[in-house]
Order: C-alpha cells, then structure tokens, then sequence
C-alpha cells in the first residue's frame, strides 16, 4: 500500500522535476554552444584590432618630426587615425583591457554565455551582450524560438505550485452548501482563508525578496553599486523589461552606447 502511494506521488511529482531539470539543462547547453559560436569568433575581432591599434600606435611613437615641415598638422592626422582605430574597436565590442596582449578577459566565456542564454529565454534583455557572426545570430533566434516557450511553461509550473502552497496554508473548511451548520461535512471546500490576508503575504513576500536581493547585489556581488542601482536592476530583472542599466561582470552598473 505504501509502495503504491509513493509510486503515485512520484508519478505526480516526476513531471514538474523533468520540466525545470529539462529547462536547466536546456539553458547550460545553450550557454556551451552560443560560447563556442562566439568565442571563435571574438578572438579572431580581437586579433585583427589589436593589430590595427599596434599599428596605429607605432606609427605615432615613430614619427620622424624632422621628416616633414608641417609637424603640427601631421601630428593631428596621426592621431586622429589612431583615436580612429581605437574607437572602431569599441563600436566591435572590444573594451580597452582587452587590447593589452595574452589577455584572457573574453566577453564570451562560459559564465557571461550562461547569463545572456538565460536573459534570452526570459525575455528580459539586458543588451549587453548580442552575437555578431552569423551563425550566432541563427542559432540565437532557433534557440529561442523553442527556449522562450520552454521558460514559460516552467515559470507558470513554478508560479502554479507556489500558489498552491499560499492557497494550501489559507485554506479554511466550510459546510456544503445546504447542509445543517451544527454537522460536520463529508466535503471540503478549501477557499482562502482572508483572501485579503494572503494577497498581503505574497505582496510582502515579493517585497521582501526584492529587497533581499537588492542587499545581497550592492554589499556583496558588487559593493560599488549603491543601493538605487541595486534595486533598479532587480526591478528590471524580476518585472522583465529591459532597462539602460545592466550587470558588467567586471566593472559594475554601466550604460551601452548607441
């Protein structure tokens, strides 16, 4: 009998675990692959500027100011070129510490893929990070053409359980209807018990952990935000809309440029 009932409660339970285990396995395999993709292809951009900044650079420390007449007007020209370079290299993505040479400071590494996949599947979008070769861009719009409803599907799973367990601690038994109030019904009809009551705990409970949240990122993830970027950026995160403001693993809060 008891092997009966513990098989049913694994046949009950066993969907839902499939369900978020099959979403976060979904999510880390994406992050390996869109890694991949990328990686190749942001060591090859690296490459190609950082030559064109060695390049650019050399020529100005090298300059022969004996050479021309009009130094000035070379000098400007020299490094108008290499402010040139330099800035092409920010609008492809590459940021100035990851011209220094053996930098191993990738954009693309497994830890930054897996929050970009995640972003993605939740439709949150923080911006920071899109792919640029081709077959990163297929693979992100077949990734999420199949993820973003897999994401949902597990979000309402989740949603539908917790709301279970509110209604389940509120639940309160009344009589059936038409049956004498002084007798004990053989039904019970479970409703919340102060409705309003239990709205109050979720909203203090949402409150609550946005808050948490907010301590944990400006006094431990990143002590150089300051509690309003905190709370802006979980506020972005949980109500999924994107914002200016987004999570640089390195340096802290910044904006892209456009």
């Amino acid at each position: 009998m008891s092997d009966t009932g513990f098989g049913d409660r694994l046949r009950l339970v066993l969907p839902h675990v499939c369900l978020v285990v099959g979403t976060a396995v979904y999510i880390v395999t994406g992050a390996h692959a869109i890694s991949f993709i990328e990686l190749s292809q942001e060591h090859a951009t690296r490459a190609e500027h950082m030559k064109a900044v060695d390049e650019a650079k050399r020529t100005l420390l090298e300059f022969d100011y004996e050479s021309t007449e009009d130094v000035n007007a070379t000098m400007a020209l020299l490094v108008e070129e290499f402010v040139f370079t330099v800035l092409g290299a920010f609008e492809e993505g590459v940021r100035a510490s990851e011209l220094a040479e053996n930098s191993t400071d990738y954009q693309w590494n497994f830890y930054s893929s897996l929050f970009f996949t995640t972003t993605v599947l939740t439709s949150i979008g923080y911006g920071n990070m899109v792919p640029v070769s081709q077959y990163g861009r297929v693979f992100c719009i077949v990734y999420a053409f199949f993820g973003i409803p897999l994401t949902i599907c597990t979000i309402a799973d989740i949603s539908k359980f917790l709301s279970d367990l509110v209604e389940l601690r509120g639940a309160v038994d009344l009589p059936k209807e038409g049956s004498d109030l002084s007798s004990t019904s053989e039904e019970e009809v479970p409703v919340l018990g102060g409705s309003g009551q239990a709205k109050l705990v979720v909203v203090l409970a949402l409150l609550a952990y946005m808050a948490a949240a907010t301590e944990v990122i400006s006094h431990v993830v990143h002590p150089n935000w300051n509690t309003i970027d905190a709370a802006y950026f979980t506020t972005v995160t949980l109500e999924s809309f994107w914002g200016p403001l987004w999570e640089d693993l390195s340096t802290g809060p910044c904006s892209p440029s456009y």
